[in-house]
């Protein structure tokens, strides 16, 4: 039988257990959605999903185009307003077929962002680890998801694996990220700057 090289993201921050995504933002409380440019047909449809689910009193702040990409920022009025508009994706219905939009946070002021790779992640109660991560990491930064890998063979269970988010201050730019270990015998966590956003 071959095995399955899928894995679940599991976040231990977001209550709907979607991981959250971050970009660099512009404004101190927003959020960025991305749209293909090839997908012309369904600029308008995702438009009008985004118009619905931020009515009045939310602000348009930057519409940008890459090469593949128009790229729209959303102030909302809190931190927890972009945390929920990441966590709950747009889900929206055009010519009989379901289509979802997922935010982006947008990270503002900050110098960088970490993702920090986990590997022998004692196997307890996920809130336990949780809370274990938590206190670990927030002396380095802020800590801003904690995601749990399901990447056994059939990709359904958890096995000791995953990441931490974290934005860090300036300092970490000019020296090396610490040393990590989340037990006495574990390899070193690996840090790795995050140069998209």
């Amino acid at each position: 039988m071959e095995s399955v090289n899928t894995r679940t993201e599991i976040s231990l921050i977001s209550p709907s257990g979607i991981p959250r995504s971050y970009t660099r933002g512009t404004l101190p409380h927003s959020v960025v959605y991305k749209l293909s440019v090839e997908d012309k047909g369904m600029q308008n449809p995702k438009l009008n999903a985004l118009k619905k689910a931020f009515p009045r009193g939310q602000g348009l702040g930057l519409i940008s185009k890459t090469d593949t990409h128009f790229v729209y920022e959303l102030a909302l009025r809190t931190e927890d307003d972009c945390s929920r508009a990441s966590d709950y994706p747009i889900v929206f219905q055009y010519e009989n077929q379901y289509y979802s939009l997922k935010a982006n946070i947008g990270i503002y002021g900050v110098s960088d962002i970490f993702s920090v790779a986990l590997s022998d992640i004692m196997i307890y109660d996920f809130e336990y680890v949780k809370v274990y991560l938590l206190r670990l990491f927030s002396e380095h930064g802020v800590v801003l998801d904690i995601v749990l890998y399901e990447d056994d063979s059939t990709g359904s269970w958890f096995s000791g694996n995953g990441h931490v988010l974290i934005a860090c201050s300036k300092e970490y730019r000019s020296r090396e990220p610490p040393v990590v270990l989340l037990t006495k015998s574990s390899s070193p966590a690996v840090w790795t700057r995050l140069h998209h956003l």
